[in-house]
């Protein structure tokens, strides 16, 4: 039996290695499709060391590569934290940007229920983005971009058909002050 209990003992901890490794492979796949390597390229190359270490570790110190497989997860997953907060920082630029444009036209009264809504994802971003939660805060800036340039594009249809209006109206009146004088005329006026 205790030979059994060292045998599951060591295939645990084989185990334990190697989804730590796959998380940290999966982690650093994140960073290298988003190109995010460079916001931290201290922690990446660390990362990359100690998968490497973990490795030739594993068969003579199981305890040891599970370390370093640890410290390799820990320090992508500190790099893609970065990679977000830089992508939040921007999606908020941006977002802020959209913001100001629909307030420009007045969206937050001609189209105020939209305004509204992206305004409440906009404080939410913010609140994440403060509360370290940089993927979340990055997801919401995005979204709340997308409805403040809704917005924009509702109180500017709005917008533009009042002017449409005003014009049609405009024209109504010349048209009659111009029937109005036509019939003076005829009338001897």
């Amino acid at each position: 039996s205790e030979e059994a209990a060292a045998s599951y003992e060591a295939a645990r901890i084989a185990w334990y290695d190697a989804e730590t490794k796959a998380k940290a492979l999966a982690v650093k796949a994140r960073i290298d499709e988003n190109d995010w390597a460079s916001y931290d390229a201290g922690n990446y190359a660390l990362a990359g060391e100690k998968l490497a270490a973990g490795d030739a570790l594993f068969p003579a110190d199981p305890n040891a590569s599970v370390d370093a497989a640890e410290e390799a997860l820990l320090r992508y997953n500190l790099v893609l934290d970065k990679g977000f907060e830089y992508q939040a920082g921007e999606r908020r630029a941006v977002s802020e940007k959209e913001r100001l444009a629909a307030v420009d036209i007045k969206a937050d009264v001609a189209a105020k229920a939209g305004f509204d809504d992206a305004q409440s994802v906009h404080d939410r971003a913010v609140a994440a983005f403060s509360a370290g939660e940089y993927e979340e805060a990055a997801r919401l800036f995005e979204e709340s971009e997308r409805l403040f340039k809704a917005a924009w594009e509702e109180a500017l249809a709005k917008r533009e058909a009042a002017l449409a209006a005003m014009a049609a109206m405009q024209a109504a009146r010349e048209a009659s002050a111009e029937y109005a004088a036509e019939a003076d005329a005829a009338a001897g006026n």
